[in-house]
């Protein structure tokens, strides 16, 4: 979306980028120089495509009913570069990326005293697609799945509160076991396998950040 000519230095031609490679591809520095997003095509990578749903900053209540008529209206395409939404979440709450974000969406300090952050990662956990090599099917499965464990760390690190939704799992899969270790916790795991039980998990997430404000 709009974020990304910025945040790969002008080099996005088509409003999208792939994930960071370097010593950066898996924290929150500020997209510059080196630390750059980059960017691909499907020439270059055959398992390229450019999403029609665009990143959103932070939003806030006003928001709501815009926010709800993009859910409605998101299109799922391609396969699944779980590490590249997760990074994209982890950036939304990084004051490191305060310089390219709008006014209104730039996140507070990290300061867990007086400021909960968290990020709220809802897939079907079958990740299958890296740019980081462009190697075998086998290999972005890895790529995908490495990337996201240290994203996961580096953020509960910085005292974000992570919570996972596994929509469609396989039990004792490894998409499950990724998504139970990238969880803060145990109870910030949740498994849905229809609308009602995935609707079910959002209202226990709203109520676990409900009691977490409360309690500070």
């Amino acid at each position: 979306g709009s974020l990304a000519s910025a945040a790969s230095a002008n080099l996005s031609t088509d409003n999208c980028v792939v994930e960071r490679h370097g010593p950066a591809a898996a924290n929150d520095e500020a997209p510059y120089g080196a630390n750059a997003s980059h960017v691909t095509t499907q020439a270059q990578s055959g398992a390229y495509q450019c999403p029609p749903n665009a990143v959103v900053p932070l939003s806030g209540k006003s928001s709501l009913s815009n926010l709800q008529t993009m859910i409605n209206g998101m299109t799922a395409t391609g396969g699944t570069a779980g590490h590249i939404g997760t990074a994209w979440g982890w950036y939304m709450l990084s004051p490191n990326w305060s310089p390219i974000l709008p006014a209104s969406a730039k996140p507070a300090p990290y300061n867990p005293s007086n400021t909960i952050k968290s990020v709220l990662l809802m897939t079907d956990g079958e990740f299958n697609v890296s740019h980081l090599t462009g190697a075998s099917y086998g290999a972005m499965v890895d790529e995908s799945y490495a990337q996201f464990k240290v994203l996961c760390d580096g953020m509960k690190a910085k005292k974000i509160n992570v919570f996972t939704v596994g929509f469609g799992l396989t039990s004792g899969s490894r998409a499950e076991t990724e998504l139970k270790s990238c969880a803060s916790s145990a109870s910030n795991f949740f498994a849905a396998t229809n609308g009602s039980e995935l609707k079910k998990a959002f209202q226990d997430v709203a109520s676990q950040l409900t009691s977490l404000r409360l309690s500070r």
